[in-house]
């Protein structure tokens, strides 16, 4: 399993990082690929707790919201701030439209799960976008990204090798005290290392890094919390060792909001 996690990571680092460094339409385009394949898990996901939800709908509101979070990063018009805010009315606008056109015999939950499905994943995927463009934008668009993973690996290590007193064992079975103290542990440690890429004094990026840590262990737990309500391992099995998109995004996904917040609020 270790060998197969390695060899996935060593493929995929040049697709994610070379579009990274390039930003503009290489970064935005790989986003919203990432996005539209975590529609997909999100709808096959809720297909196996017995939600039906038409695909079309989800990519629909997904791909506005997205796109007005884009739209956001590129401050169109100058309106960045309320072009961000647009992402989650369109997503609304479109889950009505799903509850009132769409056939079936649970209206109420296409609209639950088209509105929930265009904000996570592809509204907060829209973050990594609006890291980006920022002023610092690769540096702080790397970072995020550098804290999640390397806390991640080092909880999934440590969990494995050294077990330890199970956190949540109803959601999910292998998250323990150990994994989750050395993925902080390394998280935190990783942020200070690459303090300088995010434009922020020690003190600030220790706090930010600690809630960007915290909020990744919490978008873990979520996921994998659809994972147990669905009854499988894996989002999906695009990454092999790693499982979907899903699985090596959910972290991210709560963690590039909470970043791009700290940011708004500490740096000069």
């Amino acid at each position: 399993m270790i060998g197969r996690r390695l060899l996935t990571v060593a493929v995929a680092l040049p697709v994610l990082l070379v579009p990274l460094y390039l930003g503009s339409w290489p970064w935005l385009a790989l986003v919203a690929a990432v996005a539209a394949v975590g529609v997909h898990e999100m709808v096959a996901l809720l297909g196996r707790m017995g939600v039906g939800v038409s695909l079309g709908w989800a990519w629909t509101a997904g791909g506005l919201s997205l796109a007005a979070a884009c739209a956001a990063a590129y401050d169109v018009g100058g309106a960045g701030r309320a072009l961000l805010a647009l992402g989650p009315f369109l997503a609304l606008t479109v889950a009505l439209a799903a509850f009132l056109l769409a056939p079936g015999d649970q209206p109420f939950l296409a609209f639950q799960a088209v509105f929930g499905t265009a904000l996570y994943p592809a509204w907060l995927m829209g973050f990594l976008v609006l890291l980006r463009q920022g002023a610092m934008g690769l540096g702080t668009a790397f970072w995020v990204m550098a804290v999640v993973w390397v806390g991640d690996a080092a909880a999934y290590g440590a969990g494995s090798l050294l077990g330890g007193w199970r956190l949540f064992p109803g959601i999910s079975p292998g998250k323990t005290l150990t994994g989750f103290v050395a993925g902080f542990l390394f998280g935190m440690a990783t942020a200070l290392a690459l303090h300088p890429l995010v434009g922020l004094g020690l003190g600030a990026t220790a706090a930010a890094g600690a809630l960007v840590v915290v909020a990744a262990q919490f978008g873990d737990l979520a996921e994998s919390l659809l994972k147990r309500r669905a009854g499988v391992k894996d989002s999906g099995t695009l990454l092999p060792g790693h499982g979907g998109i899903l699985d090596r995004f959910d972290g991210v996904l709560l963690a590039a909001p909470v970043l791009y917040y700290c940011l708004a609020l500490w740096r000069p």
